[in-house]
């Protein structure tokens, strides 16, 4: 493992997925979609290991960049600023590996987040998020149009029904997404959730609130 990192079976299975989809389909994207807590990040840095990748940009929500550290990182908002820009060092060259962490919030493609996004050139794009469907299934197409731009896709037929056999055929090629009550090697590891109800006696302040809440 790179970077000293032990990983669970399940997210070696989720590299070996990310690693083979972005060196094998025509797209070089791949969107990682697993429930928060299951390492997505770490899968992630040990694909661009594989993958050879020196020059890797990632954009992310500002609260999320320390999980970076070693890559040229940018939040949103950062992002959005050197498109308005024109920032050659971010946009006139081609990077090995574009990470886009939280990538839901390009879902709406008028703004300009999404349309900064989509302007970075990058030999692999590798798009992370928990919540791919935030409203309606045309907030993932966007993704997938916008920031893993996929080629050659029928985007209007899409558009106007996400469920057809080739959109969903196109989705099962460039994404992975898990749950944590589908994998049982977590059971040990995982804190149980407890049930229970408890009594609290609550100290009002005033008779009016008493009268409104009780």
């Amino acid at each position: 493992m790179s970077e000293g990192l032990d990983l669970y079976p399940f997210q070696l299975e989720g590299v070996e997925a990310m690693y083979t989809a972005l060196t094998t389909n025509r797209h070089g994207s791949f969107l990682l979609c697993d429930e928060m807590g299951l390492g997505k990040t770490v899968q992630t840095r040990e694909t661009i290991h594989r993958l050879g990748a020196k020059h890797v940009l990632v954009v992310s929500p500002a609260t999320c960049m320390t999980n970076w550290v070693g890559y040229t990182v940018k939040s949103y908002e950062s992002l959005i600023n050197a498109y308005k820009a024109k920032d050659s060092l971010i946009y006139e060259r081609e990077w090995d590996c574009f990470v886009m962490d939280e990538v839901h919030r390009i879902k709406n493609s008028d703004t300009i987040r999404c349309q900064a996004v989509a302007a970075i050139i990058s030999r692999y794009r590798i798009g992370l998020t928990g919540t791919p469907i935030v409203n309606h299934g045309g907030d993932l197409l966007t993704v997938l149009r916008y920031g893993l731009r996929l080629k050659d896709v029928d985007w209007n037929r899409f558009y106007r029904d996400p469920n057809c056999y080739d959109c969903t055929q196109l989705v099962r090629e460039v994404s992975l997404g898990r749950k944590k009550r589908d994998l049982p090697e977590l059971a040990h590891v995982l804190p149980t959730r407890d049930k229970g109800s408890e009594d609290v006696e609550l100290e009002w302040t005033d008779a009016h609130h008493k009268k409104v809440y009780v």
